[in-house]
């Protein structure tokens, strides 16, 4: 016959229950990791869906404007040089974009190339900045 003190079921008893709670945390946290990577493959399909026009039927970008009727404030007639407007424009008819985009650009690029050097310092050259 074996005898046991107190102190050792109490201590056999709180092994037992840190035991069983380590468990329960590691369930939980199993639980938990396992819905964040569904919920993370659940909205990555929906991101891809969406990139694709699945969820709009929805092929390709269509412009819904020939971009014709875009005013330009004072500020950008004043700066905007003319001779370049025919250019942006043509380009725009071509690739379906606003001409006033193309403009801002190059604004924004090179002060409508006006900086003497037109290349960045991470490598990006001409007038609106391409990386080669």
């Amino acid at each position: 016959m074996m005898l046991v003190s107190t102190f050792q079921v109490k201590a056999l008893n709180t092994l037992y229950n840190y035991k069983k709670k380590k468990i329960k945390i590691y369930i939980g946290l199993g639980i938990s990791a396992a819905i964040l990577v569904i919920s993370g493959i659940v909205m990555a399909v929906i991101l891809v869906m969406g990139a694709f026009g699945v969820l709009t039927n929805q092929k390709e970008l269509v412009p819904t404007s020939d971009y014709s009727d875009i005013n330009i404030s004072e500020i950008g007639e004043n700066q905007i040089p003319a001779e370049y407007i025919p250019l942006y424009k043509k380009a725009a008819e071509k690739y379906k974009l606003p001409w006033t985009l193309l403009a801002s650009i190059h604004r924004i690029e090179t002060r409508f190339s006006s900086i003497k050097k037109m290349e960045s310092n991470v490598g990006a050259q001409g007038p609106v900045q391409v990386r080669p």
